[in-house]
């Protein structure tokens, strides 16, 4: 059984009423399918576990079985031939457990890569990672005693880049497009008692994951889509914690004054015409003290992404441009932009 069945068909029932503006791009039209018909089989409890791919491209499971992206038509008779047939299913079963164990082995070696660097401990001191591992997370490291998923000390890795130029102890209210199942904003929350008022902005399934994972640290404090739906967008006038996950249709409804934008990655995944009404939008709920905080992976492929230094040209900041190396492994360069 799945949790909150209602918001979860709210949001996919209206999100046919809108334009293509608000629809997922070429990047991500088959994954949110996937995910969707993925979560109303099995839930999201175990989410970012290995036995489904319910989080692909924006949680930090580790999906092993091909056949979770089978669904319907001749995949669907394929996936039954593997999965009940001998002896097809036979082979297939020794494959998986094969490819497990390569997992295993892979997070090992990755955490204890991990747990021996000295940048690593240093970052396990310096930011709060309390209750990392939730909803079935197998990629983590134990550093100081502690399980940290190692998902959330890459977050931490860019946001030590991102605060050598935004200091975030000065910002109250923070708006974030596409931050994966919530891990930022729970890592920010954790970490600055200043931060109070958040919009977290998504796709309908990836929204839907990132407001009941949101949900499961601050209860009442996490506004869904179900009772702002024919709302305008506002943030209550007081210091209490509250974090409003909309929709992208959404967007149009914000009545609020942000003090920091973010954007990792998901923007060079939408097409141009995508992000200029997204860019519309975020100037409309900033000010002039505003910071903007923009991060890319440095490769694109141009079928379903587009270059990321073209994303400043969409925004009327002056940005600094910066590389910085990646400390993960196997992880590439990123690309920041933050605004001056």
């Amino acid at each position: 059984m799945i949790e909150d069945v209602n918001l979860l068909s709210k949001l996919i029932v209206d999100s046919t009423k809108f334009s293509s503006l608000y629809q997922p791009g070429p990047y991500w039209e088959k994954k949110v399918s996937q995910s969707h018909k993925e979560i109303l089989k099995k839930g999201i409890r175990n989410f970012r576990g290995a036995d489904n791919n319910i989080g692909e491209s924006f949680s930090d499971n580790q999906n092993i079985n091909i056949l979770n992206d089978y669904y319907g038509g001749f995949r669907g008779f394929f996936k039954f031939l593997l999965e009940r047939v001998y002896p097809l299913k036979n082979i297939f079963i020794r494959q998986l457990s094969l490819t497990s164990s390569f997992r295993k082995e892979l997070n090992l070696y990755k955490s204890k890569y991990l747990e021996n660097s000295n940048y690593f401990k240093e970052l396990s001191k310096k930011f709060i990672f309390d209750n990392t591992v939730n909803y079935g997370c197998e990629d983590y490291s134990t550093i100081n005693e502690k399980k940290i998923s190692n998902y959330y000390l890459t977050i931490a890795d860019t946001h030590l880049n991102l605060s050598k130029n935004i200091d975030f102890n000065k910002i109250n209210s923070f708006f974030e497009i596409g931050g994966g199942f919530g891990a930022n904003v729970h890592f920010l929350l954790q970490n600055y008692s200043n931060i109070k008022k958040i919009i977290y902005l998504d796709l309908p399934v990836n929204l839907f994951i990132a407001t009941q994972y949101l949900r499961s640290f601050y209860g009442n404090s996490v506004k869904d889509y179900l009772t702002t739906h024919n709302k305008k967008i506002i943030f209550e006038d007081n210091d209490s914690v509250e974090i409003i996950c909309i929709p992208p249709w959404k967007i149009s409804d914000l009545d609020v004054s942000i003090d920091c934008f973010q954007n990792s990655n998901s923007f060079v995944e939408m097409p141009e015409n995508v992000i200029r009404n997204y860019c519309f939008y975020i100037k409309k709920c900033t000010h002039k003290k505003s910071r903007i905080a923009l991060s890319s992976y440095g490769t694109f492929k141009s079928e379903t992404t587009f270059d990321p230094k073209l994303l400043k040209v969409y925004f009327d900041f002056d940005f600094d441009l910066t590389s910085y190396p990646s400390t993960v492994p196997n992880k590439k360069n990123n690309i920041f932009f933050i605004s001056k």
